[in-house]
């Protein structure tokens, strides 16, 4: 395959399991969406915080640096027009960067940038998804931690 086309299919696959994570309705079934609300809803304190700075343990990084990481998300998004995406959640919410990756990919930046955005906010998400994949208790959920892992590995290829 045409490495345009793999990139056009990557980044296709990225927005939609952005879209995953950003709704319950995309599941499957009712008790797949009260698995969304325990996963995933009160951010912080669910098992599987989805925003990246809430995610990363605050004994390793400084609160500094944990408030700056949604600033940080905003900022790419802003330079590519799509600044909007962050109105109704954080920008560190982990279906808006998904959902960013693949609209970066569209837009065939430097190889230098989808590095660089990949370093600051998709590093984490493979973390995320060991997390997703043991707290599940809906299949749904653990194939869609891994479909996730395997997507956000296969933009680091492709970057």
């Amino acid at each position: 395959m045409e490495a345009a086309t793999v990139r056009m299919n990557l980044a296709s696959r990225l927005r939609v399991l952005g879209s995953a994570f950003l709704t319950r309705e995309h599941a499957p079934d009712a008790r797949a969406s009260g698995e969304f609300a325990r996963l995933f809803d009160e951010h912080a304190s669910s098992p599987c915080p989805p925003c990246q700075s809430a995610f990363l343990s605050p004994q390793a990084y400084s609160p500094r640096k944990l408030a700056s990481l949604p600033n940080k998300a905003l900022t790419w998004y802003r330079r590519f027009g799509f600044g909007s995406l962050a109105e109704a959640r954080p920008a560190d919410h982990v279906g808006l960067l998904l959902t960013f990756a693949g609209h970066l990919l569209d837009a065939d930046p430097s190889p230098a940038m989808l590095v660089s955005f990949s370093k600051e906010h998709l590093l984490w998400i493979d973390d995320f998804c060991d997390r997703l994949s043991t707290e599940a208790r809906h299949p749904f959920y653990q194939e869609l931690a891994e479909s996730t892992r395997m997507a956000v590995r296969s933009y680091s290829d492709n970057a």
